[in-house]
């Protein structure tokens, strides 16, 4: 990436709070970014000229989530002739929750610059949950952009863990799959008794099978979701599939919903 893309992540080392949800411009800061970030769904914003930045937070659910990024020019080519000076490019780079960029400075964790009426794209498997940023600038000369995440089912409305009394940070919700043929053996450890699983295999953010349990007893469930006939009929023609699996638990008495996901290879 280009020095002055870089020089992004060390602009603002304050921790974020969280804002409302917009389709307009994302926080002049980290300490004001706009989110949570949702997929499927179109963000615009406009810089000023001199070092204008835009910040927006999203949360990744679980390790081995995936995320594609498009990020447009939207700036019309006629502001960037004279007074313009260093060409109207866009940068776009994704953040930690330290101020870093993910997968260090040198890492294909954002866009190298794009000029007026070009599409760059960002593509990354995060390592782990969190909460994560998505910070845009530009030349100098300000500019507009546009940019899309997908697929919705790697991201959260909300942040992965629940806080209990202390501080203390309670583990995402654990879940062991095997995918085998055209179904996903799952190994779901549930806190208490009489909470609710549902499970659904996810491609290109559609759903391709799933299944609920309901009433399930405090302890280790174990089930398995199966693809849908169609899909199914896929995997036999091409012999390998990537699907995500997208599995949330809801504690009896409607408390605080846990989630996790998984990426799969399905092979027949």
């Amino acid at each position: 990436m280009r020095a002055r893309a870089l020089a992004l992540v060390a602009a603002v080392v304050l921790l974020a709070a969280p804002v409302a949800l917009s389709l307009a411009a994302g926080g002049d800061t980290r300490a004001s970014a706009t989110g949570p970030l949702r997929g499927d769904v179109d963000y615009t914003g406009t810089l000023k000229q001199g070092n204008d930045q835009d910040w927006y937070f999203f949360y990744v659910p679980s390790a081995g989530d995936h995320l594609h990024w498009t990020v447009t020019n939207t700036t019309p080519k006629t502001q960037c002739v004279p007074p313009g000076v260093y060409g109207c490019h866009i940068y776009a780079t994704l953040i930690d929750d330290n101020g870093k960029q993910v997968g260090g400075d040198n890492s294909s964790a954002g866009i190298s610059g794009a000029n007026p009426g070009e599409t760059q794209t960002i593509d990354w498997t995060f390592d782990r949950p969190g909460r994560y940023y998505l910070g845009l600038n530009e030349d100098g000369d300000g500019g507009s952009y546009s940019f899309r995440v997908t697929p919705a089912s790697g991201l959260s409305d909300s942040a992965p863990g629940a806080v209990q009394p202390g501080g203390a940070v309670q583990p995402a919700l654990k879940v062991a799959a095997t995918a085998r043929g055209r179904t996903v053996s799952l190994r779901v450890t549930v806190p208490a008794s009489g909470s609710t699983i549902r499970a659904r295999l996810l491609r290109a953010g559609r759903s391709v099978g799933a299944r609920t349990v309901k009433d399930a007893r405090k302890g280790v469930t174990t089930f398995a979701v199966s693809l849908t006939k169609t899909t199914a009929a896929v995997l036999r023609r091409r012999h390998r599939l990537g699907v995500t699996l997208r599995v949330t638990l809801t504690p009896p008495g409607g408390g605080r919903v846990e989630r996790a996901s998984r990426a799969l290879t399905l092979r027949g």
